[in-house]
């Protein structure tokens, strides 16, 4: 039955009807040195089917919609030309100025995020451009690391260090790393300048410290009229906010904060998503593609309305 596998049977129907495993069936095939089975002609309708989804339903769905392997599907769509990758968009002079602008001066991740393009594809047009500079090992004298541990210990960032010093900001940060420096988030500056703020902050709220800040959380909020669950920081950006609109980076400059999210057991939030989804905060894109973010319509009137109390 192996041999001649009446009405073409496939090798798991063989495997059915002799009450063996199909790993058996395949082996005993191998040691009789038979071919295996013979593809399926495709149809018509299933060469239609795979023009057509091919790409937006899941492998696994079509696959399974067309009776076919994964593997087979996508030998029959490269035979067929068929391709799921879409041309990327054109270069506009304003992304090219832009690129011109923050290439090497901003996170590769974020400036990517910002003109909706891959890092990959920031490194080819970077290229093109001619920004991509020459991969030239800096030599690190003993001044220039003595200026490295001063800043750092100063407060400086990484993009600081590297325009003093003269060399590209991955260095400085390698760099950094080997000497076992502290990361720039904790430094003493920003240390310093959250602590001043907050100390500010706790006075014009009453308080003497956070806890007992966090305590009147419930009805400072309510004095604004702000919904009453709102954390300390959250009523904090949405005062800071009513006072015009700000970038995230102005924002966490005048708290004292490197970022604006916040961790609890089991989930990470941002402030300003969740106030964005209170329906209190909304943003737009400026020309230089940063997001501005500023109070609504709803937040203003309930600002105005605890005001006129």
């Amino acid at each position: 039955m192996l041999r001649t596998r009446p009405g073409g049977r496939g090798f798991v129907d063989l495997a059915v009807a002799l009450k063996r495993s199909t790993a058996s069936v395949h082996r005993m095939r191998r040691k009789l040195r038979l071919g295996g089975a013979a593809a399926k002609p495709w149809s018509a309708e299933q060469l239609a089917a795979l023009t057509k989804w091919y790409g937006v339903k899941p492998p696994g769905v079509l696959a399974r919609e067309l009776g076919r392997s994964i593997p087979a599907m996508k030998k029959k769509a490269a035979e067929l030309g068929i391709t799921t990758r879409s041309p990327a968009p054109q270069w506009t002079p304003a992304e090219d100025e832009l690129l011109r602008r923050s290439y090497r001066r901003t996170r590769l991740a974020d400036l990517a995020r910002r003109l909706g393009r891959t890092p990959g594809g920031l490194r080819m047009r970077a290229f093109k451009l001619g920004l991509m500079l020459p991969k030239v090992r800096f030599a690190w004298s003993p001044e220039s690391e003595a200026v490295l541990r001063d800043r750092v210990a100063a407060g400086w960032g990484n993009q600081e260090i590297a325009d003093l010093i003269g060399c590209a900001i991955e260095q400085v940060r390698r760099r950094r790393i080997q000497l076992r420096l502290p990361r720039t988030h904790s430094m003493p500056r920003w240390r310093n300048l959250r602590a001043r703020l907050t100390r500010e902050w706790f006075a014009a709220g009453g308080a003497s410290h956070w806890v007992a800040y966090r305590a009147r959380a419930a009805g400072l909020a309510e004095s604004y009229g702000l919904p009453g669950d709102l954390s300390p920081r959250a009523i904090q950006i949405v005062l800071l906010l009513a006072a015009g609109p700000k970038t995230r980076a102005e924002l966490c400059q005048a708290i004292g904060i490197k970022s604006l999210g916040c961790w609890r057991p089991g989930r990470c939030t941002d402030y300003l998503a969740d106030l964005a989804r209170r329906g209190l905060v909304g943003s737009y894109q400026r020309d230089d593609y940063r997001n501005l973010y500023l109070l609504t319509a709803d937040a203003m009137n309930r600002l105005a309305t605890a005001g006129g109390d």
